[in-house]
Parts: structure tokens; sequence; C-alpha cells
């Protein structure tokens, strides 16, 4: 079973997609049908983390797993408050919306900027040589990276580009980048012949199954995590 991506199938079991006609046995074993709930905050708690996220970073492009640290810079009422993810609720499913004018005012961005996927898009190249990134890369907390990207969910936005057409109006500028619009799964073959290498020496042939996923850790190379 390892390998399995049982997060993703439970996901799709409590919305419905699957294994409905096993709902008996699933109730039997303790299932729970119903949405994990999130943690919520008062709008006075999340502006106050807002506000004190750019008295400190001077923007508020915050990443999606920021957690607000047990720091004596940060008011401690707000420790551990997971400000990354109430962000993400704000921006796509409509969270505070009564409150639009304050974020406004705060200059909280509802979209993304294309600035900032740019900006990620050629630093990941300056990195790697290329624009194939994989659908699971999240922008490290590392030096080389621009500390506003941190956190940035980079494969996720790249695979929206590719297959749902998010960001049509910058097509020429991707075009420019040297971005693939080839469908997923599509990797350069400098790319493609160190992981085949990698593999072989790790696993002493290239007999690699159908639905191996090269893991996220070491000794793989960073730049080939999550390539299928």
């Amino acid at each position: 079973m390892w390998g399995m991506r049982l997060g993703s199938t439970v996901s799709h079991i409590r919305k419905g997609k699957a294994y409905s006609a096993h709902r008996a046995e699933l109730e039997e074993m303790g299932f729970d049908f119903t949405k994990r709930l999130r943690r919520t905050y008062g709008w006075d708690v999340v502006k106050a983390a807002l506000v004190q996220y750019k008295s400190l970073h001077g923007h508020l492009r915050i990443p999606h797993h920021f957690v607000v640290p047990t720091d004596p810079q940060w008011w401690p009422k707000l420790w551990g408050m997971r400000l990354g993810k109430t962000v993400y609720i704000i921006r796509n499913q409509g969270g505070y919306s009564a409150h639009r004018a304050e974020l406004d005012e705060m200059g909280f961005a509802f979209r993304h900027r294309w600035d900032r996927v740019s900006a990620a898009l050629q630093q990941y190249k300056s990195l790697y040589g290329d624009l194939l990134v994989p659908r699971k890369f999240v922008v490290p907390r590392a030096p080389q990276w621009l500390p506003e990207l941190w956190g940035m969910r980079l494969g996720f936005t790249v695979s929206n580009i590719r297959n749902a057409g998010r960001y049509s109006a910058h097509r020429e500028e991707l075009d420019e980048m040297g971005f693939e619009f080839g469908g997923v799964g599509r990797h350069g073959w400098e790319k493609l012949k160190a992981a085949l290498e990698q593999y072989k020496s790790l696993n002493g042939d290239l007999l690699v199954p159908f639905h191996f996923v090269i893991p996220e850790e070491g000794p793989w190379r960073p730049e080939l995590w999550g390539m299928r």
C-alpha cells in the first residue's frame, strides 16, 4: 500500500465521489462523512494578525502554510494561528466577506497577482533550468527564494495554467519564458534522463512501476520530487 494516496481517496469518499456503495461498511468502521471543521477566528483576531504580518513583512502575500510563530514580536494571542489557511478561506471561499472594505484598505489582494507568479516561475527556471515544475512543488523556505514566495504552491499553479487556462491573458509572457503548454507528464530529456539514472542506481533496473511517483525525500534530487 506504500504510495497510496489515502488522503485524496478519503476526501473523495466524503464528497460522495467514490465507494458510495460501501457506505454501510464505512459507517461500521466509524468513518465520519462530515468534513473536519476548521478552527475559525473572530474578525478582530484575523484583522490583528493581518495588520501585524504587514507591519513585519511589508505586504499581505501570506504563504499558504504560514502559521504565526511563538515569537515575542507577535501578539501571544495569535501564536499558532494558521494565518495562511485563513487567508486562503478569505480569498477562495468568501470568508469574512462582510469586511471586504477593511481588507481592501489594508491592501489585501483577493487574487494571486500575476507578478508574484511570474517572479516564482522565473526564479524556478534560474535554479532548475526549465519550467517543468512538479505538481506537488511548494516553494521552500530557503535563501535562494524570495521570502514573499515561501510556501507558494507553484506546482499547483503551473498545473492550473497548463490544464485550466489560468493566467491566459499572460500567454505571451509565458511563451517568452519558455513555458510548455503540453500535457501533464512531459519532461525535458535531461530531467527524464537524470530520473532514470537515479532510479537505476537505487533499484538496479529500469522496471519502473506504472504508478511510481518520485518521493519528496532523499536521496532523490529535489528538482525530481513529485515526477511521475
